[in-house]
């Protein structure tokens, strides 16, 4: 089994990729062989962590285009400033509801960050745990299949 990446930009290895023996460097310190229970956890490492990608890819992308309305907003708050008469109170007021407004978006977006800093650790944890139990170890072919029942 090979390691997964811990980079979304980069594919992942699939899961049962090598055959027991197969792409061993001579030399190298074999590991012991997976049992059943163990590549049971190891498949759902590599689940979870494939998920945990493509939820964090959705919320950097959700994060992404929150960046470019705040920026938008913001350039639209400074010309609405600079056209603001001073004087004219109800104008001030109106600046000051959409600054409030930029202001609550701006809450909103740095705690999308934050949680997208959170889903990025959350799959590189998953990953490490993967590649610590899983990354190089070989297994039997059959050792997922059923035991046949006795009678």
């Amino acid at each position: 089994m090979r390691p997964i990446r811990l980079h979304a930009a980069i594919a992942l290895a699939p899961l049962l990729a090598l055959a027991p023996g197969a792409g061993a460097n001579p030399g190298a310190q074999t590991l012991p062989e997976l049992d059943r229970a163990a590549l049971q956890r190891c498949i759902a490492d590599e689940r979870e962590s494939r998920a945990l990608l493509e939820r964090h890819a959705e919320e950097r992308a959700a994060v992404a285009a929150s960046a470019h309305a705040l920026d938008t907003e913001r350039r639209a708050l400074e010309a609405l400033r600079a056209a603001t008469d001073p004087r004219d109170a109800r104008a001030i007021e109106r600046y000051n509801a959409r600054a409030a407004n930029f202001d609550a978006q701006v809450r909103r977006h740095n705690a999308a960050l934050a949680a997208l800093e959170k889903s990025r650790q959350a799959q590189r944890t998953v990953a490490r745990r993967y590649n610590e139990n899983c990354a190089g170890r070989h297994y039997q072919p059959h050792v997922l299949r059923e035991a046949p029942l006795q009678d």
